[in-house]
């Protein structure tokens, strides 16, 4: 189970644009698997050549931890599809990139236990350290069927690996809720993309990490989360800005906010729990409970 490790253009592009080494090819499909379609295009980027294929969206990726990225344009059937395949530096890179992408999912595969997200355009899955988007052109049942198709065998050549929620996340409470979708947040860029909502709550340059989880309860809504800092320095900031004071272990502090009542828990020297609640308490009191047992632990 995971723990926190805390105390809780066009010349560019071509010369970017290169054929894979001989191990990497191994995650291209071949024509032969693509069940009457053709590949177009295929191309490789890393860190560097990143920029030349999807400008200035490479930033998000370099700040979650990229290693490398695989193109495979395709055509069937008249549609195009374009398969992209993000290695990122580990699981919780992969993991959270995926997170902060995805949106509105409303098909589920049964090749995927978990960390898929399927729409009428595109697919997404994460699986091991690689981020995988597929999308198509149409969104008709064809487009959809294909896209589905390209994603079965883009994940049978991935290593089998994910990501672990967080100790607290896999409470009986909070476990079904993360099954659905946890946010992991790393930084501005990520805050931008996958929860914009909080940031205020951190207008600081600096590196953080926020392990998010949205609840919906028959009550309403609210919504729980790990805050990782890299050092104390940070940890302070955080609670200056947010009109609090320094949480000791195990100390909790509450605050009410136009909208909301949050509820701020010292875990560890590094990291705060959060709860932020649209309800009254007495509907979240069991969600209370459970976190400061998990902390008193």
């Amino acid at each position: 189970m995971y723990k926190p490790t805390c105390i809780l253009i066009s010349l560019f592009l071509l010369s970017s644009f290169s054929t894979p080494a001989q191990n990497d090819s191994l995650l291209f499909l071949t024509d032969d698997e693509l069940n009457g379609g053709k590949t177009v295009r295929t191309g490789r980027y890393d860190g560097k050549s990143l920029w030349g294929y999807i400008n200035g969206g490479a930033d998000i990726y370099l700040e979650y931890g990229f290693r490398q990225a695989f193109v495979q344009d395709i055509r069937y059937n008249s549609t195009l599809y374009k398969i992209e395949i993000y290695q990122m530096t580990d699981l919780e890179s992969a993991y959270g990139i995926f997170s902060v992408s995805t949106f509105r999912c409303t098909d589920v595969d049964p090749n995927f236990s978990r960390d898929y997200c399927g729409t009428r355009h595109q697919v997404q899955f994460v699986k091991a350290d690689h981020y995988v988007s597929i999308t198509n052109e149409t969104g008709d049942e064809e487009g959809i069927k294909y896209t589905r198709f390209l994603a079965s065998h883009i994940g049978s050549k991935i290593e089998e690996g994910r990501y672990e929620f967080p100790d607290l996340f896999q409470h009986e409470l909070f476990q079904p809720a993360c099954e659905q979708g946890m946010k992991l947040i790393k930084g501005e860029l990520g805050l931008q993309n996958g929860f914009p909502f909080w940031s205020g709550k951190f207008t600081f340059p600096g590196k953080y990490t926020i392990m998010l989880l949205p609840m919906v309860a028959k009550e309403g809504e609210f919504n729980l989360a790990i805050l990782e800092f890299p050092g104390h320095e940070e940890r302070v900031t955080f609670c200056k800005i947010n009109n609090l004071d320094l949480l000791e272990v195990g100390e909790m502090a509450s605050r009410k906010s136009n909208v909301a009542e949050e509820y701020y828990y010292g875990y560890n020297n590094n990291c705060i729990i959060v709860l932020e609640s649209f309800l009254p308490k007495e509907f979240i009191s069991k969600y209370i409970q459970a976190i400061e047992e998990f902390i008193s632990r």
